[in-house]
């Protein structure tokens, strides 16, 4: 009697999460149940690289488009995130590749950084009082972090613009503390003028990029570069 061979085992990448070993049957299940599309990575053995599942015809005989060509200093194809327009959508655990959102270049290095956003319908709550409405944003509030990839250039720009708004107290403090040393009412109007204008280079500098939506799956951003963008796949519909 003839060994049994072993079935083939398959292996499944989704949102970032390598999943298997699984039979090519189990695949086909999750094909059926919506779990498993052809924008997802699948291999076996035998296999040289992962293959979108678009492409392998035991899948999905009637074929589909073929992988994107991602950059080669990427350690895998990203997964997990597409553009819809000017909008970049990531997954909560999906990781952007090292490339800098603002040119696209591949000089850039990884900034870890926490997004905050909130409806701005919640804003009317200010008008039961400030502390009301600062409890409601708090505790309504959504919160992501993400590393993303930026050029030394924009690194110092933000890191300029965090400090820019630290010094603004100074003018703040200052000022007023100087005027009544000098008896001198501009010397108050010169600190205010300082803090404002610190404040205001702190604002405009600072967000690289900016959320426009929170959920508990993925992270919607404005800012990034078209040629960016381009290189991540349009999001499905629905998303």
């Amino acid at each position: 009697m003839e060994p049994t061979l072993p079935a083939e085992q398959w292996y499944c990448n989704i949102m970032g999460h390598q999943g298997g070993p699984y039979t090519l049957e189990t695949l086909r299940a999750m094909i059926a149940q919506g779990r498993l599309d052809r924008s997802h990575f699948v291999w076996r053995v035998g296999m040289e690289q992962w293959a979108c599942a678009g492409t392998v015809t035991e899948l999905f005989p009637e074929g589909g488009p073929p992988p994107l060509p991602y950059p080669a200093y990427r350690p895998g194809p990203p997964v997990g995130i597409w553009r819809k327009g000017r909008t970049l959508i990531v997954h909560r655990n999906a990781q952007l590749p090292q490339r800098c959102m603002k040119t696209n270049s591949p000089e850039a290095v990884m900034v870890g950084r926490t997004f905050i956003w909130y409806n701005r319908w919640l804003l009317l709550t200010l008008l039961a009082g400030l502390l009301v409405g600062a409890i409601v944003v708090a505790i309504l509030q959504k919160k992501a972090s993400l590393a993303i990839g930026l050029t030394r250039k924009f690194v110092l720009r933000r890191r300029l613009a965090i400090a820019a708004g630290w010094l603004s107290l100074v003018p703040l403090i200052g000022g007023p503390v100087l005027a009544g040393i000098k008896e001198n009412g501009f010397y108050a109007l010169g600190g205010l003028v300082a803090f404002l204008a610190c404040v205001i280079y702190a604002a405009a500098a600072s967000p690289i990029v900016r959320p426009v939506r929170i959920d508990d799956y993925y992270v919607h951003l404005k800012g990034c570069c078209d040629e960016y963008l381009a290189t991540f796949p349009e999001a499905p519909a629905g998303l």
